[in-house]
């Protein structure tokens, strides 16, 4: 066979050979791998913002709705409120759940979101691998009143005998035991106002009022009357001129004209007196001691008439933050926990 015959028979590739061989040759080889894989990284980039984006937006709103549902002053229903935070960034149809608890003296909203995002250069690259990527947010927020006041004001008049006294004293030991054994924390006070023609109080409590007036030397007189100015706001200063009541029957009525009447006739009577030297139906300040509560509720007697306002005002009084100091002498004294001061509502937030 022709020797030039058999050199033109040799295969193309040995082309490619010398081509690699060649110095420009693999200068534009490496050149072009680099840029493959630089344009490779750019397009992994892009996508990875666009995630990162919707990511973001998806987390805020859930934060942002989060916080808002969980306020406790605010009267809305708290899975409307963060739903409607959702719809009004467009985001409504991301929501997956709204899980609200309540308790007594908190309220904690679960707030979850997924969001998918389809890759445009990852599916070039990693389609096998990489079909769509899932943005998901989760927020949690809880706003708590670390330390909860809680005053009952129990009607003692009269018309409360029997039935219905006994029906009230039911309700509020259940109430009572109930409530504390639920806290866990220590941090739930009840104070008791017992309340009839006016409020009785023990002599520790009249001690905080500095300015009694009328009380003519007269012994266990135990209640004042509220001048009516004092129903104008929730507290009670201490240097309020308060006038001591009379102890004595103001509701039982004679007819004389001139002769002597017997006290069998019906006046006065003892049942009718407001305010008794009574040691059950007396003001019994904030505590957490179940017993000690249920015990003076079973001790309550009903007696006398009925004054709504002054049992409110009371109840109010104990309330009140500007009070902080009647309730601090009553820490002091040992009458009452140490937690009882009304404290401000602190916002917390977690997020997972």
């Amino acid at each position: 066979m022709d020797r030039a015959n058999v050199t033109a028979a040799k295969p193309p590739f040995s082309r490619w050979g010398r081509f690699l061989r060649d110095e420009d040759g693999n200068v534009i080889f490496f050149a072009t791998t680099i840029m493959l894989a630089m344009l490779m990284l750019a397009g992994m980039g892009f996508d990875l913002m666009r995630f990162e984006t919707v990511r973001t937006e998806l987390q805020q709103t859930a934060d942002r709705s989060a916080l808002a549902a969980a306020s406790i002053t605010q009267e809305l229903d708290p899975e409307l409120v963060a739903r409607d935070y959702f719809a009004k960034m467009g985001l409504g149809e991301k929501l997956r759940s709204v899980v609200v608890t309540n308790g007594l003296n908190f309220r904690n909203v679960r707030v979850e979101a997924t969001a998918e995002t389809n890759p445009i250069f990852l599916n070039l690259y990693m389609k096998r691998y990489v079909d769509e990527m899932e943005a998901k947010a989760l927020s949690v927020a809880e706003q708590r009143i670390t330390n909860v006041e809680i005053v009952l004001v129990l009607d003692v008049s009269g018309s409360m005998s029997g039935s219905k006294l006994s029906n009230l004293k039911t309700a509020a030991r259940e109430f009572v035991q109930t409530v504390i054994n639920a806290d866990g924390e220590g941090r739930i006070s009840i104070a008791i106002v017992p309340y009839n023609g006016q409020v009785n109080m023990p002599q520790y409590f009249q001690n905080l009022f500095t300015n009694r007036i009328g009380d003519h030397n007269v012994d266990n007189v135990n209640c004042f009357d509220l001048p009516e100015s004092v129903y104008s706001g929730l507290g009670l200063p201490t240097n309020t001129a308060l006038p001591v009541t009379g102890h004595v029957d103001t509701y039982s009525t004679i007819s004389s004209s001139s002769s002597y009447v017997s006290t069998s006739s019906g006046a006065p009577n003892a049942g009718n007196r407001w305010c008794p030297v009574n040691s059950n139906n007396v003001i019994l300040p904030p505590t957490n001691n179940v017993s000690l509560l249920q015990s003076h509720i079973d001790n309550l007697q009903a007696i006398g008439a009925t004054s709504i306002n002054a049992g409110m005002k009371w109840g109010m009084t104990l309330l009140d933050p500007g009070s902080r100091d009647i309730i601090g002498q009553m820490v002091a004294q040992g009458r009452t926990p140490r937690n009882s001061p009304v404290v401000p509502m602190p916002m917390m937030m977690t997020r997972r």
